[in-house]
C-alpha cells in the first residue's frame, strides 16, 4: 500500500471543502447583492419615510452584515493559508522533515569526529611517506647515476639491466590516498 505524499492529503482535504467553500461563496455573492439594495433603500428611507422604517432596515443591514462577516471568517478559515487540517498535515510533515535533519546533523558530527581523528593519522602518514619518497627519488638518481657507469654484467647481477629506474614509486602509494583522486560527489 502506497502512503500519500503530503500534496496529495492537501489535495484530499481541499477537495472535501471545495463543495462547502463554493456553496459559502455563493451565499456571499447573495447577501452582497441584499446587502447593496438595502443600502440603497436605507438612503431612500432617510429623505422618504419614518423613524421606524429607517431602523427597520438598519437592522436587517446590520443583520446581512453580521452573515457576511460569518461567512468571510469561515471561508477565511478553510482556505490552505488557515484550514486547522491542512495546517496540521503541513505542520506534522515539517516536523517529520525537521527530526530528520537534526538525525543528519548528528550523524555528520559524529562521522566528521571519527574521520577528524583518521585525517590527522592520514596527514601523519602522508608527511611520512613524502619523507620517504624525497628519499626514494634522491636513492634512484643516485642508482641511476652511477648504473649507466656500470657495465651489462654487473648491471645484471643487481637486477639492475633494461631498468631505467630501481625501487618503486612512492608517489603512486601517495596519489591513491588522496581524495581528490575519489568522487566523493557523485
Amino acid at each position: 500500500m502506497k502512503t500519500m505524499n503530503l500534496s496529495e492529503k492537501i489535495n484530499i482535504e481541499q477537495q472535501a471543502v471545495a463543495k462547502r467553500l463554493s456553496e459559502l461563496r455563493e451565499q456571499q455573492k447573495q447577501d452582497n447583492k441584499i446587502m447593496d439594495t438595502l443600502k440603497q433603500q436605507y438612503i431612500e428611507a432617510i429623505t422618504s419615510t419614518t423613524g421606524n422604517e429607517i431602523d427597520s432596515i438598519n437592522d436587517q443591514i446590520k443583520e446581512v452584515a453580521e452573515r457576511i462577516q460569518r461567512r468571510k471568517d469561515i471561508i477565511e478559515a478553510l482556505s490552505d493559508h488557515n484550514n486547522p487540517v491542512i495546517q496540521s498535515m503541513i505542520t506534522e510533515e515539517i516536523e517529520g522533515q525537521l527530526e530528520r535533519l537534526n538525525d543528519i546533523e548528528s550523524k555528520t558530527k559524529s562521522l566528521y569526529k571519527a574521520l577528524e581523528r583518521q585525517r590527522t593519522e592520514m596527514m601523519k602518514g602522508l608527511a611520512a611517506l613524502e619523507e620517504l619518497n624525497k628519499k626514494n627519488k634522491s636513492i634512484q638518481s643516485y642508482v641511476s647515476t652511477w648504473s649507466n657507469r656500470l657495465n651489462d654484467t654487473n648491471k645484471e647481477k643487481l637486477g639492475l639491466k633494461g631498468i631505467t629506474r630501481a625501487g618503486i614509486d612512492v608517489f603512486d602509494f601517495i596519489n591513491k590516498l588522496l581524495i581528490e583522486r575519489v568522487h566523493v560527489y557523485k
